[in-house]
């Protein structure tokens, strides 16, 4: 549901982004939200390290 979200949204020309714990809570989340193409994911400063480096995971085996 999250990918179909993302790709409607690009399809119409539309930024998306989330703002809440699950991205911060479920580095898997973040991975997914990454691969689908969300331009930001917003999380609490004590998750971000974790959450970037998901992030990072994410894009790079895409770009693979």
């Amino acid at each position: 549901m999250l990918r179909q979200a993302v790709a409607g949204a690009k399809r119409n020309g539309r930024p998306v982004g989330i703002c809440g714990e699950a991205p911060a809570s479920y580095p898997e989340a973040a991975g997914l939200l990454a691969e689908a193409g969300i331009d930001s994911i917003s999380v609490n400063p004590g998750r971000f390290p974790k959450t970037v480096a998901a992030v990072a995971r994410a894009e790079a085996a895409k770009a693979s």
